[in-house]
């Protein structure tokens, strides 16, 4: 799934570009890797619950919580990173059949909001 960096609401700004894919236990440590070796780790949540994350001042790698994904004690992981010029945001969900993964690129002038 891409969602061309062009579209723009009339009453807001210009959407992210974002891509989808689903990994597998390998893919998710591989991401991480990668992720700690060639970006900047701006934060790291865990979303417990559908109405439970980690508070936004709390301090957790990113290995830890990957870790905590692929064990099933959280159902999310959201990461956001400084890469190539431009913040990122990759959201990690379990799923039955592996690990959903929603990457979202921010426009420079684009303000990243922590849901």
């Amino acid at each position: 799934m891409e969602t061309p960096s062009s579209i723009q609401f009339s009453d807001g700004p210009q959407m992210p570009e974002m891509r989808e894919a689903l990994l597998d236990t390998a893919n998710v440590r591989e991401l991480v890797s990668d992720l700690s070796q060639l970006t900047r780790i701006l934060s790291v949540q865990c979303k417990t619950s559908a109405r439970s994350q980690t508070p936004l001042n709390s301090s957790i790698s990113l290995v830890q919580a990957a870790e905590r994904l692929l064990s099933g004690e959280v159902q999310a992981v959201q990461v956001k990173y400084f890469f190539d010029h431009y913040e990122w945001t990759d959201t990690l969900m379990r799923l039955p059949n592996g690990v959903r993964m929603v990457r979202c690129r921010h426009e420079p002038d684009q303000p990243v909001h922590t849901h």
